[in-house]
């Protein structure tokens, strides 16, 4: 993945950095592709949207990740540990500590897949991890509470945060109880977030069960980035995998001077491209490809559309396609096979 889009700030000064006009071949995904989750969550009628098959996966290091207070945070490499729990902080009562994914882009339509682990002993009733989405600032987005209480307003649940005190909004609970409790235990379990944002539809699932344990409908929120953390506990996270369909616009454009693909810079002058995307942004290079063929078909797409609406000159798309060439994208995949 190159280094120049890695968002390395706190989250007090986190921008969402989103993204694309509609001009991609996106990879299809390892195991599911949006078609297959579709299918899937249509058995339950709830969240069925084709949630998209850009992917982004090995989302392990520090550099992939912007927490709200680093100290707190472990990066093993197969792990990314909450290991210390977040500090109540001022304004809106929302979780204290949380991490947000940041290479690619903002997602629209998206799933989490992933396995997570409550750290405090389960002889603490209270304690839960989250899931952040349709993040887009620290006082706006939802997110997923996997706890072992479901008794409390504030506990496993499906919650907004839109500058204003946390709101919960699943359909589970009725004022009294909520879903039963997602993790009774300390073991890892895997966890399966869909939210479909032209309906407002989300769904929460545990331990590949094919009926959901929390669903809402809510359209506050239609783009945003993921994340992970915790109110006031300690937990962890790994295999995290998200799929989806990239924002159509860029919020906050890579200005880097030049196109680079990769690492490879092509010395083509990067320049704002559609929807205040620069060049940089329109050629997914941070997302996991379906082989190295996928990757170069994409490039080959993007600088095509861009030679066509006069973004790019005949040389410059050389150099960019040449760049993409010289680069390592997709052969990890290439080499898996």
């Amino acid at each position: 993945m190159s280094e120049r889009r890695r968002l390395r700030r706190g989250l007090g000064g986190f921008l969402a950095a989103s993204v694309l006009v509609p001009v991609i071949s996106s990879a299809a995904a390892a195991g599911a592709t949006g078609e297959d989750v579709a299918s899937e969550n249509a058995r339950s009628g709830i969240a069925d949207c084709a949630v998209g098959d850009s992917r982004l996966t090995d989302l392990n290091d520090a550099e992939d990740w912007a927490p709200v207070t680093r100290e707190k945070w472990e990066f093993t490499g197969d792990e990314v540990i909450l290991a210390e729990a977040g500090d109540p902080r001022p304004g809106p009562r929302r979780p204290s500590e949380y991490a947000v994914v940041t290479p690619g882009r903002e997602f629209g339509a998206v799933q989490l897949d992933a396995e997570v682990r409550i750290d405090t002993p389960d002889s603490t009733d209270n304690r839960a991890v989250i899931l952040v989405f349709g993040f887009e600032s620290d006082t706006e987005y939802y997110y997923a509470h996997l706890s072992q209480d479901n008794t409390i307003y504030a506990h496993n649940g499906i919650f907004k945060v839109n500058n204003a005190d946390r709101e919960r909004i699943d359909d589970q609970w009725d004022g009294s109880t909520a879903a039963p409790p997602a993790i009774t235990d300390e073991e890892y379990h895997h966890v399966r977030l869909v939210h479909c944002p032209d309906s407002g539809e989300m769904a929460v699932y545990m331990d590949g069960s094919d009926a959901p344990l929390m669903t809402a409908t809510d359209r506050t929120f239609d783009t945003g980035r993921v994340g992970f953390g915790s109110f006031g506990n300690i937990g962890r996270i790994r295999d995290l995998t998200v799929s989806g369909t990239p924002a159509e616009t860029c919020s906050e454009a890579d200005n880097q001077p030049t196109v680079i693909v990769g690492d490879i810079d092509s010395g083509v002058d990067n320049r704002e491209a559609e929807g205040g995307c620069s060049i940089n942004d329109l050629i997914l290079d941070e997302y996991t490809w379906d082989g190295r063929g996928a990757f170069m078909r994409h490039v080959t797409s993007v600088v095509a559309s861009l030679r066509e609406t006069g973004h790019l000159q005949g040389h410059e798309v050389g150099a960019i396609t040449a760049a993409a060439g010289r680069s390592e994208i997709g052969d990890q995949n290439e080499r898996a096979k």
